[in-house]
């Protein structure tokens, strides 16, 4: 499909971008984590396909599905990178792996969303895996899947920056020395994380555009117009009193006033 505008204002393509971003972070995210299994590869990685966006997309147009843009070139980059490690490494079961890969690399130059797997409940339930501390759940949880910077969650925890820091480090850390699963728990597993992860999201504020740290729920309220994770994160059970349950009391938690959107 073509481009909806060929010669697009500056200001046009950082706000289609900035869009892009607010509404597929998460997702990119949780995609090419999937393939490099690496969070600090993946943030890299995703980091590059938006700032090829901002670099192509005035010369090229802009996308008419922008989203599906950046995912699919985020994707294609990642098994590129993933390809030199594997190459540089040369072992039997790293060209095998590549091998699978390249399966996944086929197709047109503009993927369809829907046709890539979601892989955001991998990343909902990693980051709020109960191996990590409470404290950098919620840290991890604003990075990835709320997509804000550790100067932004510092300010919506009244925490120094150095300190937002050293959690999201120190749970990166366990989730790479532990070999802590990317997957999505089943059974009675998944009942039991459930609740914890629920509760992550529902504390958790987000960026809204202009206005920085937003109210508490708005990370869970993203999640609840995406069938795909709304319908397998909140069963049947769960759906009728969790949602109302943690805005109550996300709410009594959330300080307000004139210009202020801070969550303590």
């Amino acid at each position: 499909m073509g481009p909806i505008d060929r010669e697009p204002a500056p200001h046009t393509v950082r706000a289609r971008v900035a869009e892009a971003f607010r509404v597929e972070y998460a997702r990119v995210v949780a995609s090419v984590l999937r393939i490099v299994r690496d969070i600090d590869a993946a943030e890299e990685v995703v980091q590059e396909a938006f700032a090829q966006a901002l670099d192509r997309w005035p010369a090229d147009g802009i996308p008419d599905r922008p989203g599906a843009w950046i995912l699919t070139t985020a994707r294609r980059r990642a098994l590129d990178r993933l390809r030199r490690a594997r190459r540089a490494d040369a072992r039997a079961d790293a060209l095998v792996y590549e091998t699978e890969l390249a399966a996944m690399n086929d197709g047109p130059d503009v993927s369809e969303r829907e046709d890539i797997p979601d892989d955001r409940l991998r990343l909902i339930f990693t980051c709020c895996h109960p191996a990590l501390p409470a404290d950098s759940r919620v840290a991890l949880t604003l990075r990835l899947v709320g997509g804000l910077t550790t100067t932004e969650i510092a300010r919506a925890f009244l925490v120094s920056e150095p300190t937002i820091a050293q959690r999201l480090v120190r749970a990166k850390r366990t989730i790479c020395d532990r070999a802590l699963p990317y997957e999505v728990p089943e059974g009675e597993e998944l009942e039991a994380r459930l609740p914890a992860a629920l509760a992550v999201l529902y504390c958790s504020p987000t960026r809204t555009a202009g206005t920085g740290i937003t109210h508490a729920s708005s990370v869970a309220s993203r999640y609840s117009s995406a069938p795909t994770v709304s319908r397998a994160l909140v069963p049947t059970s769960f759906r009728r009193r969790s949602p109302r349950a943690m805005r109550v009391r996300t709410r009594g938690r959330q300080r307000t006033g004139p210009g202020s959107s801070t969550f303590i």
